[in-house]
């Protein structure tokens, strides 16, 4: 009996845990000319201009804040559905634009990048996406 109420306990916390969002890096150049603050989660960091910030990205949305507005972007930040490819190894490379639009970057692009051709299926990002 103790073991089958240890076996629903870990089938109970496995179901549970199936709707978490995974917990990914963004790596996030602020290209707005402007200090950014972004909220991942409650938590929240400055990004100042022409600058990155390696953060943890668990949370359902990521909201960045300036002068220029409030944007919210949902986990369509994490390219790929989370699986490994050209653009995401476990930390996505993003590059914050004064519009709001938000690009995918390779890991060795330096930033900020002034032409962005190519772009991973759903990027560029607008805010509210």
């Amino acid at each position: 009996m103790v073991q089958l109420v240890k076996v629903m306990l870990v089938a109970c916390i496995c179901v549970s845990m199936i709707g978490c969002p995974r917990i990914a890096r963004v790596d996030i150049y602020n290209n707005t000319g402007v200090n950014v603050t972004v909220n991942m989660g409650g938590s929240v960091t400055q990004i100042p201009p022409n600058s990155n910030k390696e953060l943890p990205f668990a949370s359902e949305t990521m909201i960045a804040k300036s002068k220029y507005g409030e944007w919210t972007y949902s986990r369509k930040l994490i390219p790929y559905g989370g699986e490994r490819g050209a653009y995401y190894d476990g930390v996505v490379y993003l590059q914050l634009n004064a519009s709001g639009q938000i690009f995918a970057v390779r890991k060795h692009d330096m930033r900020p990048v002034e032409k962005i051709s190519e772009q991973p299926e759903g990027f560029p990002l607008e805010p509210g996406s």
